[in-house]
């Protein structure tokens, strides 16, 4: 039945990209992304399934994203996916953190990015494996673009 819901939303998001910002939908889906344990799963067929769930989440999350720069959290709240050894495709995602993010968030945006992962690693909770995956595919680019651009000063002010 969720997976029926989600993949309702992902459709209507993905028709009408703006129309997750006049919802409330995202912080349901917040929590029940934040309750799923991929790991812990035995069973192969239900593995997929929850895979292309978890998969639809997160390109309604990407989408949100991409239209509430201000809503930071929702970027690291993500992250964890890349911590799980998996066969399915998470370009979209990677390519997000990698590209997106870099190119489109302004200055200030990337510096709000930046402040929350510090936040973020400071936090006992967060596994190291997703502080390095934090690193790796968020903050190393995004700092990269920074400098390229001549505008680190500006992001770390």
């Amino acid at each position: 039945m969720a997976y029926k819901a989600i993949r309702i939303i992902r459709i209507i998001s993905k028709r009408n990209p703006h129309w997750l910002q006049k919802t409330n939908i995202i912080q349901p889906l917040l929590r029940y992304w934040n309750k799923k344990n991929l790991e812990s799963i035995e069973d192969d067929l239900l593995k997929e399934l929850i895979r292309d769930e978890i998969t639809q989440i997160l390109k309604i999350f990407v989408q949100y994203a991409k239209d509430n720069h201000r809503s930071i959290k929702i970027i690291f709240d993500m992250l964890p996916i890349f911590n799980l050894r998996q066969a399915s495709d998470l370009s979209f995602l990677y390519n997000f953190y990698k590209y997106y993010i870099g190119e489109h968030y302004t200055s200030e945006e990337k510096r709000l990015v930046f402040e929350e992962f510090l936040k973020y690693i400071k936090n006992p909770e967060v596994p190291i494996e997703t502080i390095a995956n934090a690193s790796y595919v968020l903050i190393y680019p995004m700092m990269l673009k920074c400098f390229k651009a001549g505008k680190a000063k500006e992001m770390f002010t």
